[in-house]
């Protein structure tokens, strides 16, 4: 089964379809605890026979704490797949297994996912402690018209490469 999501290019006329949808969720830094272990041999069994040969496989149990929310980047991009089922899924919301759709999945506090990679590729890189803090601009939320506030924040701020591109903005600060 594939997504296949349409993306419009800047200047291009038209929209170009994809083959797959991707879906950037993020959990909120420091609101989340994970656990990790290698996948026994009873969830492989439910696994594709194909999976086997991704090597080994890593359970990775996250529990989001009070209130706390992921956020989902890419869903709802418009798409079309050739298989009806999945795009009852995606489309529409439908169930996916036991009444459980996509949004009842992002609105849970309760994670568990399976992933093709040994558990040492996880238990670092997922330590908040461990990880950078959320990226922001270094100019402030103050954006007034004032010349020599702005000569100062450049001055202040100068970089010899250019940001990374950008192209999902959380505040009006980062469209600035």
């Amino acid at each position: 089964m594939s997504l296949t999501p349409f993306l419009v290019h800047g200047g291009k006329k038209g929209a170009e379809q994809l083959d797959e949808l991707l879906l950037d969720i993020k959990l909120p830094l420091g609101q989340f605890k994970a656990t990790f272990e290698r996948v026994d041999s009873s969830v492989m069994a439910i696994l594709p026979k194909s999976a086997e040969a991704n090597g080994d496989w890593t359970s990775i149990r996250v529990s989001l704490k009070k209130n706390a929310r992921v956020t989902v980047d890419g869903f709802g991009i418009p798409f079309k797949s050739d298989d009806d089922e999945l795009n009852g899924w995606v489309n529409n919301y439908k169930p996916i297994v036991e009444g459980f759709s996509l949004l009842d999945f992002f609105a849970s506090e309760d994670f568990h996912i399976v992933v093709p990679r040994p558990v040492n590729a996880f238990r670092d890189t997922w330590q908040s402690e461990k990880l950078r803090p959320p990226f922001s601009y270094p100019y402030g939320d103050k954006h007034d018209w004032n010349p020599n506030h702005f000569r100062k924040l450049l001055s202040e701020n100068k970089r010899k490469a250019q940001f990374e591109p950008n192209s999902r903005y959380v505040s009006p600060s980062t469209v600035a």
